[in-house]
């Protein structure tokens, strides 16, 4: 049975072979279309990390719904997601011709875009969340970090592209004191700001407004770890369901830039305390490292000074060491120098392990290290050296430096 016979001299395949045949080939039915469907299928697909998947089935509903904005605004952060920025851009582009009251479409295309486009949509951005803060009731804690968001945006923008426009200063400095007055909490501004204050030739400001930026979540997530190393206290917390969130964190980038204006501000404890915080969620960072190297190099040089200074914009500015307890755990320059080198040598063999690319950085790196090596002083004797095979310990990690 089902073997195919011949009928009038052709070749046919019997009823329960072709009924089999068809079922076999049989096509997939076609995605839907409508977005009550697909949307849900989509985002689905997107927790399911399968990006590009959810992108084809998003666009297939735009083939036949192309202005529907929830599609329009996924398709866009999908293909951000897939490195595909110009893709992006499209994408909301044709959601604000139809609608320009969606703050995060709007605070895409101004990263997207460059110069006064970039401008004019953060300040679009920045009028849709003004109203939404005038008109919200409760928590407005995420509008608030928005609106700081977009403020920063402008003044990025015009520290960059826009530097040279004669109102550059004047908006820089008035975008971020407002960004500043909506959202005290979030550190981002003050770092603008303190960079603005250093190239206005004013250190001690800058100092000042760097040390604020610091105080909104250094100290409280310092606080935070301290409650988390004391096990009777976090009992008591765990008992009484009363464990705090963590401290909100400016983004990894963020804690480098505060690292670098604390070394340029002569706030050397405070490099290492944001340091420490940096290398407890990426020990791998070439930057941390190097930062790392170089905060240990302008301390060993610092202490050998009697009042010790560091010289930002023309102005002398007085150095913060770190505390006594961290000093004294080194008797002389040499050995802060000795450990310097060991953190610059790790950064070089993560440099070339990554293929990281910073010529800058990998320049001011040899430039450290043969200033060191011309005053004889080297790395300790089971230091880290510069091969992959005396970069890591045996456990693949990076030791704790002892500060």
């Amino acid at each position: 049975m089902g073997k195919a016979k011949r009928v009038g001299g052709k070749r046919v395949a019997s009823k329960s072979s072709r009924s089999s045949s068809s079922t076999a080939s049989a096509p997939a039915p076609p995605p839907p279309s409508d977005p009550e469907t697909a949307l849900p299928l989509a985002t689905a697909l997107v927790e399911r990390g399968e990006l590009a998947e959810a992108l084809q089935l998003a666009q297939h509903v735009l083939s036949s719904y192309p202005t529907h904005l929830t599609t329009l605004e996924l398709v866009g952060t999908l293909l951000l997601d897939l490195g595909k920025p110009v893709e992006a851009k499209s994408a909301f582009d044709r959601y604000v011709a139809v609608d320009q009251n969606n703050a995060s479409v709007l605070l895409y295309l101004a990263q997207l875009s460059a110069a006064k486009d970039a401008v004019a949509w953060y300040q679009r951005a920045g009028q849709v969340l003004e109203a939404k803060l005038a008109a919200a009731g409760g928590d407005v804690a995420e509008l608030k970090e928005k609106i700081s968001e977009a403020l920063c945006g402008i003044a990025e923008i015009y520290l960059t592209d826009l530097c040279f426009e004669p109102e550059a200063a004047d908006t820089c400095l008035t975008v971020l004191h407002r960004a500043i007055q909506v959202d005290p909490s979030n550190p981002d501004p003050y770092l603008t700001l303190a960079s603005v204050q250093i190239s206005n030739s004013q250190p001690l400001d800058a100092k000042s407004t760097l040390q604020s930026s610091l105080a909104q979540w250094l100290q409280p997530f310092m606080a935070y770890l301290s409650m988390l190393s004391d096990p009777e206290k976090m009992m008591e917390l765990e008992r009484t369901n009363a464990v705090p969130d963590p401290p909100r964190l400016p983004t990894f980038d963020a804690r480098l830039n505060a690292v670098r204006l604390c070394l340029e501000l002569g706030l050397y404890g405070r490099a290492f305390d944001v340091l420490g915080v940096c290398m407890q969620e990426f020990d791998e960072s070439v930057e941390a490292w190097y930062l790392f190297g170089w905060t240990y190099f302008l301390v060993g040089t610092a202490s050998a000074e009697a009042k010790p200074t560091t010289e930002v914009a023309g102005i002398e500015v007085a150095v913060e060491l770190p505390e006594d307890e961290v000093m004294d755990a080194r008797s002389s320059r040499d050995e802060w120098w000795s450990d310097a080198i060991e953190c610059l040598q790790r950064a070089k063999a993560l440099y070339e392990r990554q293929n990281y690319d910073d010529v800058p950085l990998l320049q001011h790196v040899e430039e450290l290290l043969a200033e060191m090596a011309a005053k004889g002083v080297f790395a300790s004797a089971d230091g880290a050296g510069e091969d992959d095979d005396n970069a890591e310990d045996d456990d693949g990690e990076w030791e704790d430096m002892e500060l």
